[in-house]
């Protein structure tokens, strides 16, 4: 074998061949600490957004208005960080409100015409009146599906959903205290 500068190319090969065993072994690791990193950033400032918002709703009686992709909710800055922005490399963060109509029970109607019969207790079923109402939610766009499909499952107790490269985490409103 020929030798280049005290090396033979076999001496080469099996340099290489270390090189490639070692990068197959830490790159993994490496990736699976890099995603774990992404993913917990990715819930704390979803964490924070969701407890900002429904602090506003519990002391306001109605969500703060819609932002833009990587926009705070107006005056919740405070709350959330110094940072005010949401836009990051691998995901951009915005708060949505939706109007919704919701059937609510209604008691059945009394008689309206004097000397009209009450009916019988039992036999007129209650009503269901619509009512308008809102629906707050956090937006997350990434291209990442792996990030996309962690927050599905982190937040499954909870009603979100992903769609296409969007993921949803539906706010629930808080119990408003007098």
């Amino acid at each position: 074998m020929r030798r280049l500068r005290g090396l033979t190319v076999a001496d080469l090969l099996i340099g290489l061949a270390v090189v490639a065993l070692m990068s197959a072994l830490v790159l993994p690791t490496v990736r699976a600490r890099s995603f774990r990193s992404l993913t917990l950033h990715a819930v704390s400032e979803v964490d924070a957004v969701r407890d900002a918002v429904t602090r506003s709703f519990a002391q306001r009686g109605s969500w703060p208005a819609p932002t833009e992709a990587g926009e705070i909710p107006p005056g919740r800055s405070p709350e959330i960080g110094a940072d005010s922005s949401r836009a990051r490399p691998d995901y951009t963060i915005r708060w949505s409100v939706w109007e919704i109509v919701e059937h609510v029970e209604a008691p059945p109607m009394a008689p309206t015409l004097p000397g009209d019969a009450e009916p019988p207790a039992g036999s007129v079923e209650p009503t269901l009146v619509p009512m308008v109402g809102s629906l707050g939610g956090i937006v997350l766009y990434s291209a990442n599906e792996d990030l996309l499909a962690e927050l599905l499952a982190r937040y499954g107790s909870q009603a979100s959903f992903v769609r296409d490269t969007t993921w949803t985490l539906i706010v629930d409103r808080p119990a408003i205290r007098p």
